[in-house]
């Protein structure tokens, strides 16, 4: 990923990511597929990886692994992917928006600029369905 060039920050980000799809204490399989192919596509090698998911069992302290996040451009993609991790699984409830709150805080993001990405990603769910409607392949 362009964005991200230091390999400690691209692990930090995917920690993060991990760290949000663990927060209701149970990790999809649809939310662990989405974490592995943005691995993929940071170009985390797959011995990294196994270290990026002991991370779950491990919990370290959240701050500093967010705070190897740097650029406003990298931490507002990574609020966008955490909230495409939230709603995975279709629920977006009240512990992953307290974790969105308090890594928005963490990183140093407004608050409005978290609730303008949140109406976003229920936008472009909605448009989904509504094409799935459209081309007959179920949906609401």
């Amino acid at each position: 990923m362009d964005l991200i060039k230091d390999m400690d920050e691209r692990i930090a980000y995917v920690k993060t990511l991990i760290h949000m799809a663990s927060i209701d204490k149970n990790i999809l399989e649809t939310e662990t597929e989405q974490i592995n192919q943005l691995a993929q596509l940071y170009q985390i090698p797959g011995d990294r990886m196994q270290e990026i998911w002991n991370y779950t069992q491990e919990k370290s302290d959240l701050h500093s692994i967010v705070s190897q996040i740097q650029g406003r451009k990298t931490k507002l993609m990574l609020l966008y992917e955490l909230l495409m991790v939230c709603h995975a699984d279709k629920m977006y409830g009240p512990a992953e928006q307290t974790g969105m709150n308090e890594i928005c805080g963490m990183l140093g993001i407004e608050k409005d600029k978290l609730h303008e990405l949140e109406r976003l990603i229920v936008e472009s769910q909605n448009i989904g369905n509504k094409l799935k409607v459209a081309l007959e392949m179920g949906g609401y």
